[in-house]
């Protein structure tokens, strides 16, 4: 799926690309960020001011807790090379609010956001 706008897009990744490893099923995430994708899109676009040639892949890996708050974020690997975005992604990411993990336990995901220009192929 892409979503684009004026300034920049979002290329929706495969799903079977992320991991869950935990209580929470893998559409359980899924239906957080998708709930919560403009906020990814706002860090991306925020980037393209300031480097309009900005895009690529970033693998975002966080940790929720057994309250469905995330506990930790942090970029596994990134093409994008911006810290200006992964800062912004990885602070939008701690706010998000999943449901409960089943059994109260800690739930790792790893999610890659493909980001780049909506007129780009």
């Amino acid at each position: 799926m892409n979503i684009g706008g004026n300034a920049g897009g979002y290329d929706y990744p495969i799903q079977e690309e992320g991991t869950v490893d935990g209580g929470l099923e893998k559409s359980q995430i899924e239906a957080v960020i998708r709930r919560n994708i403009g906020q990814i899109i706002y860090c991306y676009e925020k980037g393209l001011q300031t480097k309009p040639s900005l895009s690529g892949r970033v693998a975002m890996h966080f940790v929720i807790n057994g309250q469905g708050r995330v506990r930790t974020t942090q970029v596994k690997q990134s093409s994008l090379k911006s810290s200006t975005v992964h800062n912004c992604m990885q602070g939008k990411i701690k706010n998000w609010a999943f449901p409960k993990p089943h059994g109260n336990v800690d739930v790792k995901v790893t999610y890659p956001f493909v980001l780049r220009r909506a007129n780009k192929r």
